[in-house]
């Protein structure tokens, strides 16, 4: 970071955003939020000199580390703000994106999300809820509602 932070140059700035997104989720994930927080808004500003596609991922994966971090300081509204961030940016129809959203999502549940909440933010979601379907209901079962659901959704 300190050679190659400022370098102007695109084949290392991407290197350089993902190297603080991984450092930003360590930081999270150590119980250091405030400092995952500033690294987060430090990516984000460098995330306006990369290609559209680039500046996505990098966002959604910021967005990430800022639910991880506000869960660490058991700020439960301001983690589902970010949750809510994290879910507008991705494309459910892309497989690859619905793994990754679903990685992050069982992440944010173990570091305490709550179903309850997490419900609340994809309930809203009509377009998604069918390939969301799995998740739903393990929420759902989470919160301790009796769920009715077909063998294939609930052994998933």
């Amino acid at each position: 970071m300190e050679r190659f932070g400022a370098n102007g140059n695109p084949a290392i700035r991407r290197p350089v955003a993902a190297a603080l997104l991984a450092m930003a989720w360590a930081q999270a994930e150590t119980g250091h939020a405030d400092a995952a927080l500033r690294t987060c808004d430090d990516v984000e500003s460098r995330l306006g000199n990369l290609a559209k596609d680039e500046r996505a991922g990098g966002r959604r994966i910021g967005a990430w580390a800022r639910v991880k971090a506000f869960l660490v300081q058991e700020k439960c509204a301001a983690a589902m703000d970010a949750y809510r961030l994290a879910l507008a940016m991705y494309k459910f129809d892309d497989d690859e994106e619905l793994r990754e959203f679903l990685f992050f999502t069982t992440e944010a549940i173990a570091g305490g999300a709550p179903a309850s909440e997490l419900l609340k933010v994809l309930g809203a979601q009509d377009e998604i809820s069918a390939r969301l379907a799995p998740l739903l209901v393990a929420l759902r079962r989470r919160t301790g509602e009796t769920v009715r659901a077909s063998a294939e959704i609930v052994e998933v």
